[in-house]
């Protein structure tokens, strides 16, 4: 089994708060891992080390180490590390521009200007977002003339437009309808045979629906990781059957 990202006694800290308590697990290539656990427990945060999304906040630190592709995420550029290593947010956030300029956002800002090869990967992003049939007669329209879901997906889009190996999702569905949701949900299943997926869900029908493998998060530690089936339908750990039959969370 491939392993794309391998995270070693992971903590972090907002001040002098602890957030991630020595979180150790290895990500599985081309699979949708899911992130579970009550609110406060460190999911987002995770997330957003990752990638180094907490970078920008001048109390933030962290101990232990993410390896991708061998290297600690901390040598590698931010510009470097977010093109492989893409983000979708909880509530969409599509630029104020057209459904087009946002999708070759990213490829412009590496330097792209050759028209057919924006438009071609313009087209394939969207496709892959399962919005070009949607959108392919208006793509000079604002981005903000979609609708919630069409949005969400939108960045979806341009998240997948400059190719990175890892998709991280916070809670992409939390803001829209649950025919908008599952759209979303058939697409992070579509694109898993090329990219790694890892989706903090507060929905566990979300994860027993989408996930290969689930990781349940308490009070900042991971508590259990495992086949999505066995977490879900067997759980090891006490902690984790209680929150899913709702004792707590």
């Amino acid at each position: 089994m491939d392993i794309d990202l391998k995270v070693k006694n992971l903590s972090a800290y907002f001040g002098q708060k602890k957030i991630l308590d020595s979180i150790s697990l290895e990500i599985p290539s081309r699979s949708i891992v899911a992130i579970i656990g009550p609110s406060g427990c460190g999911k987002s945060t995770f997330l957003r080390t990752i990638n180094r999304m907490n970078d920008r906040f001048d109390d933030f630190h962290s101990t232990g180490s993410i390896i991708f592709k061998g290297r600690d995420t901390m040598e590698y550029p931010v510009e470097e590390l977010r093109k492989e290593i893409g983000m979708v947010f909880q509530k969409p956030n599509p630029f104020p521009k057209s459904i087009y300029e946002n999708v070759v956002f990213g490829l412009k800002i590496q330097g792209i200007r050759d028209k057919k090869i924006l438009d071609e990967k313009a087209n394939q992003s969207l496709m892959a977002a399962s919005l070009y049939e949607e959108v392919k007669d208006r793509l000079s329209t604002n981005a903000y003339k979609l609708s919630g879901g069409q949005q969400q997906r939108l960045c979806i889009a341009r998240a997948l437009a400059v190719s990175p190996k890892i998709l991280l999702l916070d809670e992409p569905t939390s803001a829209i309808d649950p025919i908008a949701t599952k759209q979303i949900e058939n697409v992070l299943k579509n694109i898993k045979k090329d990219i790694t997926i890892v989706i903090v869900t507060h929905n566990i029908n979300q994860a027993a629906r989408i996930a290969d493998y689930v990781a349940f998060f308490y009070t900042g530690r991971l508590i259990e990781f495992g086949k999505s089936e066995k977490v879900l339908n067997s759980p090891a750990e006490k902690l984790t059957e209680e929150y899913l039959t709702g004792t707590y969370g």
